[in-house]
């Protein structure tokens, strides 16, 4: 009862730092940190052709230039429509240089890659150790890797940043319906083990009578 409790509080634990972490990465504040992080620059065509245009002896502009991701989300808009919809959308990060909006798309790089198959994770735990340390490091394990494949797959087709971001904040949310594969996973592991324990309890009981019998 008490490794259950303990469980329980570590379960909803894990679950609401989840839900509250931030999806975004620390904020870039200069156009030189920028460089330093050596990720793709993402510019809207009005962009691209300004850094591109006559620009000798002006610091930077060159390099982003030639690093640049041209964009074609917003093609066949205008400028202020592009900006427009930048700021509405907020799917996209970024920082300001002399008035211009450097973007960068900021979301799935923040989910560091997972290796889950390489990882040690025990098929089976002793008795009564639900808080051994291997045990949390393979239940961390499970929650990032379902959270993490949840989250590529809506990425992929754009229901993360539709429907799973906190515009105003941009925070990733995680539903129960993104935790269920995994709680259900856990549940079937509790009952299967539940199982196996009233079966050794059934087969000790019956071990005990038979001996009695036998005496």
């Amino acid at each position: 009862m008490f490794s259950s409790m303990i469980l329980n509080i570590y379960l909803q634990g894990r679950i609401i730092s989840l839900i509250n972490g931030p999806s975004y990465e620390q904020p870039i504040k200069s156009i030189e940190e920028l460089l330093e992080k050596n990720i793709a620059i993402k510019l809207i065509p009005t962009l691209a052709f300004y850094f591109g245009y006559d620009n000798k002896g002006l610091e930077y502009y060159q390099e982003i230039y030639d690093r640049r991701i041209e964009s074609t989300d917003w093609a066949g808009e205008t400028w202020f429509e592009s900006m427009n919809k930048i700021s509405r959308d907020r799917n996209i990060a970024g920082t300001t240089y002399q008035g211009f909006l450097i973007m960068r798309p900021n979301l799935q790089s923040t989910f560091s890659t997972i290796e889950f198959l390489p990882y040690p994770h025990p098929a089976g735990m002793p008795k009564n150790y639900y808080m051994h340390k291997e045990f949390y490091e393979w239940f961390n394990q499970m929650i990032e890797h379902g959270i993490v494949t949840k989250f590529l797959k809506l990425y992929e087709f754009s229901y993360a940043l539709q429907y799973y971001v906190e515009s105003s904040s941009r925070i990733y949310k995680v539903t129960m319906e993104q935790m269920e594969p995994i709680l259900l996973m856990l549940l079937s592991g509790y009952l299967v083990a539940l199982f196996a324990f009233i079966l050794e309890l059934v087969i000790y009981k019956v071990t005990q009578f038979l001996q009695q019998r036998a005496i």
